[in-house]
């Protein structure tokens, strides 16, 4: 089958003909891939090895080198294994991708233990998380993927198109972060947030500030077509090159120019983490979405003590995210032609490479999809 694999930083290779993996254990899913997305992970395992650095996956124990990559991705089923209950052959999915401790019952490890955090239900934050097509096992840049069920996320196609269902993932990241930040605790009236940085996760918490009423949203971005992205959202866009003091213009954004209650950092740049603890409010919540893992900041404590702010990371998602972002389309909350602006083209899966290396060059895109 054809197929995009993952051999080192700069080395990504599409070829025609990987052989289609097939169900193994009786928990296994088989998908037929839609679309896969090409996400901000994927951009930087081109650059430089982060998931792909070990030689293998610690908790898989699979070779990490040549396998396929892609972990944002919608399918239909089409073949499932003799104990999966609650799946069926033709139903349309999308993958929920973390890869954690429960996984070792379908990778058949004798090591039965499990991590605190998968212990406390808490399995987004397993100690040994790894995601399909990131090195924790094979991902949807090609025609067939096989999954464990707990994997698959079922949806309905006549509500959400394939394309659109794609962008679940990102979406449900930034759901995560969004109610990890408990903003809906707040009265409606007192709910102003700030995003920094309009990539795709950053427009997915708009979205997803939306999907829990919040109608007040600014965000900080410096390339113009994500700019006008984020307004045709209903976000009020700031753009903070060449200025003397952005942090200071961006809290005059805010009501009474006493800076944001709920402020969302989804650049993970130095500078983004300290634009976001300098915008926040007394009594605010700093919710980091996606600071990369080989970063380290210099912050001082007292930036958030002396005004009694909360700090708060918030990594990938759980299945409830899936859910509820369902839900927010069957309600009408949440409407596919609004969720689609966010894809800035689609091609075949024969163009992946050359769409990593483009996205590696460039900030002026959003999503591109793929499609075996």
């Amino acid at each position: 089958m054809k197929a995009v694999e993952y051999h080192g930083p700069g080395n990504l290779r599409f070829v025609k003909d990987r052989q289609e993996p097939q169900i193994v254990h009786p928990h296994d899913v088989k998908i037929k891939v839609k679309y896969v997305g090409i996400c901000s992970p994927d951009v930087k395992e081109y650059k430089d090895s982060v998931f792909f650095k070990d030689e293998v996956d610690p908790l898989s124990k699979k070779k990490k080198k040549g396998q396929v990559m892609g972990h944002e991705v919608s399918g239909k089923i089409v073949e499932v294994g003799p104990e999966v209950k609650d799946l069926k052959v033709g139903q349309y999915v999308v993958l929920e991708a973390n890869g954690h401790c429960h996984d070792k019952k379908i990778l058949e490890q004798n090591e039965t233990s499990i991590c605190d955090a998968c212990a406390e239900g808490c399995y987004n934050c397993c100690q040994k998380k790894g995601y399909y097509g990131l090195g924790f096992s094979d991902g949807g840049m090609a025609e067939y993927l096989v999954v464990g069920d707990a994997h698959v996320v079922p949806y309905p196609e006549n509500i959400i198109p394939p394309d659109v269902a794609t962008l679940m993932e990102s979406l449900a990241v930034s759901w995560h972060g969004v109610r990890t930040s408990r903003i809906t605790e707040e009265k409606p009236a007192d709910r102003s947030a700030l995003v920094i940085g309009g990539g795709p996760i950053g427009l997915s918490t708009v979205l997803a500030l939306r999907g829990q009423n919040v109608d007040k949203i600014v965000v900080s971005e410096p390339e113009q077509t994500r700019r006008e992205v984020a307004e045709k959202l209903g976000a009020k866009v700031f753009d903070p090159t060449n200025r003397t003091n952005s942090t200071d213009d961006l809290i005059k954004l805010s009501e009474e120019n006493l800076g944001y209650s709920y402020v969302y950092d989804c650049s993970g740049r130095r500078d983004s983490f300290d634009t976001m603890l300098s915008c926040v409010k007394p009594g605010g919540v700093a919710t980091n979405l996606t600071m990369s893992a080989d970063k380290t900041v210099r912050q001082w404590p007292m930036t958030l003590t002396k005004h009694e702010c909360i700090f708060k990371g918030s990594t990938s998602y759980v299945r409830e995210d899936f859910k509820e972002i369902i839900s927010a389309f069957e309600g009408g909350v949440l409407d596919p032609k609004e969720v689609s602006l966010l894809i800035s083209d689609k091609k075949n899966l024969e163009e992946g490479v050359d769409a990593i290396s483009h996205l590696a060059n460039t900030k002026k895109d959003v999503k591109i999809l793929l499609a075996p």
